[in-house]
């Protein structure tokens, strides 16, 4: 092999290698959705990182390849890249298991580690002063352009790292300056569960209370009186099983939490979802309180309309903030009232 094509396979070795690593991710994933728009982006990436000196370079490419690995886990379990949620919910990471854990450090060690120690191979080349400034330049342009581009490992990264400080630096200080102002309303403070509320939830009342209780992930084959198992893992619900008219066959027919609540209070499909992972794409969770109400205008009729007709009191009681985007949307719902987390103390 000749000088010339040595120091070509030097330089392309990493390149080569992280290639083909991220290739066998999306191939173990089902999914090679975004692998062309990948190898574009790593190519420039490796092109901005061969024009430094080679200490800058590595520690450059290793910071790329971490992301990049990172993604990819993400890929693996769950078809796209990280988005803000997946982090909120790292303390959790014991609830997929053992060997999803162990499966997910195998993917992070066959992308990272081939890949960073590849770089290694450009230890000697070094770039002239006028290719580094041409080479430079052009190359900033395109990473730029590609920062923007959708469905890229920098783009995505860049709008998590925005959402994850948000709520990391700014929500806390936000929830603080609330609970300062908060002060607690009379029935919080005589608050027993039995006579709170007596006004409007009580037995002698001549109609009939209606309580809904929404459990996310729920499933009626958990329960004793569904599956026959007489495991006494839902002991209450049970109860309330047998106590009241029930009705076998009921499903929501769309997706969790913001599509979910729509789905079981308007019986139909809501389009737009509480969260997309790409800036470009907002759902009711990223959007501002004008807008929710703007999107949420419609002639269609909810159950607690229905119920308001009949003289009922309708309340929706929300495990967010009064000021969250939750508790926003469900004013829309056309309650009597959303009591948010800080509402009730």
């Amino acid at each position: 092999m000749s000088l010339r094509s040595e120091i070509c396979a030097r330089l392309l070795l990493p390149l080569i290698v992280t290639f083909l690593t991220v290739l066998t991710v999306f191939k173990l994933s089902g999914t090679d959705l975004h692998f062309a728009k990948y190898c574009a982006e790593a190519t420039l990436v490796y092109a901005a990182v061969l024009l430094f000196p080679f200490i800058i370079r590595a520690a450059l490419w290793g910071i790329f390849q971490f992301i990049v690995a990172l993604q990819m886990c993400s890929i693996v379990s769950t078809g796209i890249y990280i988005v803000p949620l997946t982090v909120m919910n790292l303390s959790s990471h014991n609830a997929i298991g053992v060997k999803a854990q162990i499966w997910l450090a195998f993917i992070f060690a066959i992308v990272f580690f081939p890949s960073f120690f590849a770089i290694f191979s450009t230890k000697n080349v070094k770039v002239r002063k006028k290719i580094y400034v041409a080479a430079g330049s052009v190359v900033g342009v395109l990473m730029i352009v590609l920062a923007f581009t959708q469905n890229s490992v920098l783009k995505s990264t860049k709008h998590l790292a925005k959402a994850v400080i948000h709520d990391v630096y700014f929500v806390p200080k936000q929830n603080a300056a609330i609970r300062e102002q908060y002060r607690k309303p009379a029935v919080v403070s005589q608050s027993l569960l039995e006579t709170a509320g007596a006004d409007y939830f009580s037995p002698d009342t001549p109609i009939k209370n209606v309580i809904v209780i929404f459990v996310e992930g729920f499933s009626a084959e958990v329960m004793d009186y569904k599956n026959h198992s007489s495991r006494n893992l839902t002991p209450t619900y049970d109860q309330l099983y047998k106590d009241s008219l029930a009705f076998d066959h009921y499903y929501n027919h769309t997706y969790a939490t913001y599509r979910g609540l729509r789905g079981q209070l308007y019986s139909l499909w809501q389009y737009k979802a509480g969260f997309y992972p790409d800036v470009g794409n907002q759902g009711f969770g990223q959007m501002d309180h004008d807008k929710i109400k703007k999107l949420s205008k419609s002639g269609l009729v909810s159950v607690p309309a229905i119920l308001n007709q009949h003289h009922f009191n309708t309340y929706f009681l929300s495990n967010e903030l009064s000021t969250g985007n939750m508790t926003s949307y469900l004013k829309t719902f056309a309650f009597t009232r959303v009591y948010g987390a800080d509402d009730l103390g």
